[in-house]
Order: structure tokens, then sequence, then C-alpha cells
């Protein structure tokens, strides 16, 4: 959870709290038990005493389907009905039993005609509502509800990392204690972006299960090579997909619980061949009193989705 304020002066005010999902109570975005949920939500508000209770929430993007759709120009009001068939089309869900969200990708290199492309995210509606009443027990109230991955998006943008890139690959890889969110993007657009049903804990409780020696080195190393050749799949299926001449990204970025292991980074640093970067969207906020510097820089990954939500409107 993060919530920002701006100040009469331009500066921008925070405050920030993590908290672990009670075990059991939410399934691959789904939730399964709302007791634990509500008493854990409560209590954080209660502690932290957080002004207002509007908030913006985003879904796990294995709770959404996905896909690709290419469109020749349109205005929003056009946009909106399209994706509204495409959804009916390709979920079989209908306007009524959708919520859909859209994000645009990029120029279309496969259609004669100028077209474009975008990421169709849509969830059930009873999903979405039952994130509401969720947030209704326990005194907050429902502003907006997101899909993955358009919140990262937001703080990628905010934070001016792909501007300061322009015409070059850069990839980020959102490496949480569930999934793992890849994404491949340039010129300030996301080009692709794949969800994976695997996480930092995962892999290396593979890698340990793997691992006849049980060392930890040997641990890193196999977590870190299996991580890599998922990336690496990755990114020769979209450069053959979109026929993009295949190109070495930049750089890596990687936020996420995987951030706070940094025997991990390092070895798929050396798998990969690529430099990786931590992206920290805290540091993007001057008014960081020294007191707090050394936790924002340790868990500012962690807060990659949070921020995006958290500036949501401004820009």
């Amino acid at each position: 959870m993060i919530q920002l304020r701006y100040s009469r002066s331009g500066d921008i005010s925070f405050r920030t709290h993590s908290f672990r999902t009670p075990v059991g109570s939410v399934n691959r975005g789904r939730i399964k038990t709302v007791g634990p949920l509500i008493d854990e939500l409560v209590r954080i508000k209660e502690k932290l005493n957080f002004k207002g209770n509007r908030v913006n929430m985003c879904l796990d993007g294995r709770s959404a389907f996905t896909k690709t759709i290419i469109l020749p120009p349109l205005n929003k009001r056009e946009q909106k009905m399209a994706m509204q068939i495409e959804a009916e089309k390709f979920f079989n869900l209908k306007k009524t039993e959708a919520v859909i969200d859209y994000v645009f990708t990029g120029l279309s290199s496969r259609m004669e005609e100028p077209a474009y492309e975008y990421l169709l995210a849509a969830v059930p509606i009873n999903l979405s509502e039952s994130y509401s009443l969720l947030l209704k027990e326990a005194g907050f109230h429902l502003n907006s509800l997101e899909v993955q991955p358009l919140s990262v998006m937001r703080s990628l943008q905010y934070c001016q990392i792909l501007s300061a890139r322009k015409k070059k690959n850069i990839l980020l890889v959102d490496l949480g204690a569930e999934s793992t969110d890849i994404f491949l993007l340039s010129e300030q657009t996301m080009h692709n972006y794949r969800n994976l049903n695997t996480s930092w804990h995962s892999l290396m409780q593979n890698a340990s299960n793997n691992n006849a020696s049980n060392n930890q080195p040997d641990c890193y190393h196999l977590a870190a090579r299996q991580l890599a050749g998922l990336i690496i799949q990755s990114l020769e299926y979209w450069f053959e997909k979109s026929n993009r001449a295949k190109t070495q990204p930049a750089s890596l970025y990687l936020c996420g619980g995987g951030t706070l292991d940094r025997s991990f980074m390092q070895a798929l640093q050396k798998a990969l061949g690529i430099g990786i970067n931590v992206f920290n969207p805290l540091s993007t906020f001057e008014n960081i009193n020294s007191r707090r510097n050394s936790d924002n820089n340790d868990l500012g990954p962690l807060y990659a989705t949070a921020c995006g939500l958290a500036v949501r409107g401004w820009f």
C-alpha cells in the first residue's frame, strides 16, 4: 500500500506499508477466504491512520484474460466500443459480465493500412465486485480497479525510465511472491507482456529440489537459469511474432520481492548476460527523510504496482 499527496509547494508526501497476504485467502487473484483479509485491512487502516478511504486496486494478471488486438485509427468512444466487442468475441464475456481495460502497445507492422496494437485485458465482473465488497467491509471504497500490467506501466512513465532510453529495447521483470510479469518496452511504449505462474520462491524451491548437492550457490544458479530461459523464450516468440529484428535488450530492470535477494540477482545477470538495474519508484520522491532512506532503497522495488496506482490520473 502507498498513499501519495501533493502539497501546496508542489512536493509530494507519502506513506507506505507492506503486509503478507493471509495464507489461503487469495488464490491466483481470486478471493477464497474474506475474514482474515478484512481483519488485516482494518488493522492497517487503524494503525496507519491513512487519510480518506477511496482506494485504487490492481488485480493479479493471472486472474485476467489478455489478448493483443489490432484496430484501425479510432476515437476514444469507438475504441471503447470495439474493445467491448473484442472482449465478447475472444473471452465470451458480455458487457454486463466483464470489466475491461486496455493499453496502447504500438503501431502494427502486420497490416498494410495504418493500424494500432493494444493489449486488451478483461476480468469477470463478479471478481471485481468481490474486491469492492471486501474493501467496503474493511472501511474502504473502491475508486478504480485496474488489471496488471497497466499499473506498472504507469510507474515506469512517472519515473521516466522509458523516455531516457528512446529507441532502445528494455526488459522489466516484476518478480513477485506468487507470479512474475515480463515486459518488453521502448520509446515509452509497452510492446509485449507475459504473466508467468512462477515466483522467486517457487524458482528457488524447484532449484533446491533438483539440486542433489543442496549447495546454496548452485541453487541460485539453477533458479536464475530457469528464469533466464523463460525470458529468452518470451523474447524469441515476441520477435518472431512481430517480424522485428532480434536485438539484445539494452538493459533489464527488476522489481518485486526478487530484488531482496542480491545473490539471485547476480546469478540472473550472469545467466542473461545483461546488466540488471533495480527499479525503485520511491527514489523519485524528494522528501524522503534520512531516517527512512535505507528502508526505501531496500523495499522501494516492492511498490512498483502500488506507485502506479497512486499516481493514476496525475498525468
